[in-house]
């Protein structure tokens, strides 16, 4: 019993020399003190499973009314992602403490572009999706309007406050066809001076459809000749035609 306590005592001891100054001492010693503390660790995250653990951090967490939880830092990671006209999905990723009574929520908040900031709180457990493979949070936005340049921003909070604001992510939607079939919306990345008006303003495009054909009218350069092409969905393929020529490209 007593070789056991010396080693333990000796392991401590070890364990707590930083990692700078534990570079100079022997290997065998590195090697037993590297050893150590992830056995320590490793036993901790064991016990930290079991169902007694799991009802003291509860039972410490709503004691506590959350005061026992750290301050809040802002998510990293902030990431997002159209995904139809009015939906659009969001990821970002926590930056939780050390610390077992530790809990947050999250607030995400989106505008239209010269518009009031709309809030939305996320809970993790019944709003969030956890990514697969990492620690990332994902979360599905609905009811955006279509066609339009939207703001986003995601924040954290308990019961010390809310953290600061993440870096604003902006998002275009997908536009709706209108009731005629086709619509407008603007080219991303085009440049004004180089593009050519089509009737509905420089840098925007426009579409028409129908049941089996959809027309594009995109803006090109000055020095460039603009052409319609007709893309016509087939049974087994996607043709695409020049309007003027009739010509199939191979």
């Amino acid at each position: 019993a007593t070789v056991v306590l010396g080693i333990a005592a000796a392991g401590c001891l070890l364990a707590l020399i930083p990692n700078k100054r534990a570079k100079s001492l022997p290997k065998p010693l590195q090697h037993f003190r590297r050893w150590w503390r992830e056995g320590c660790w490793r036993l901790l995250e064991l016990s930290m499973k079991g169902p007694l653990a799991k009802l003291l951090v509860l039972l410490g967490r709503r004691g506590s009314l959350g005061r026992l939880a750290s301050r809040c830092q802002a998510p990293t990671v902030f990431r997002t992602k159209v995904v139809s006209c009015t939906e659009a999905h969001v990821s970002f990723e926590p930056r939780l403490p050390l610390n077992v009574f530790h809990e947050e929520e999250y607030l995400l908040s989106w505008r239209k572009v010269g518009e009031d900031w709309q809030e939305r709180p996320l809970n993790k457990e019944h709003r969030c999706e956890v990514a697969q493979g990492s620690k990332k949070l994902k979360y599905l936005v609905k009811g955006l309007p279509d066609g339009a340049t939207i703001e986003c921003r995601v924040a954290c909070f308990n019961a010390h406050g809310k953290s600061p604001w993440t870096e604003e992510a902006k998002i275009t939607t997908l536009r709706e066809p209108s009731e005629a079939g086709g619509g407008l919306g603007p080219l991303q990345q085009c440049e004004a001076d180089d593009a050519v008006s089509s009737g509905v303003g420089q840098g925007s495009y426009t579409w028409g459809q129908t049941k089996s054909e959809v027309s594009i009218r995109i803006p090109v350069a000055k020095a460039r000749k603009a052409k319609d092409v007709v893309i016509k969905a087939m049974p087994t393929r996607i043709e695409l035609r020049l309007k003027a020529s009739e010509e199939l490209p191979e």
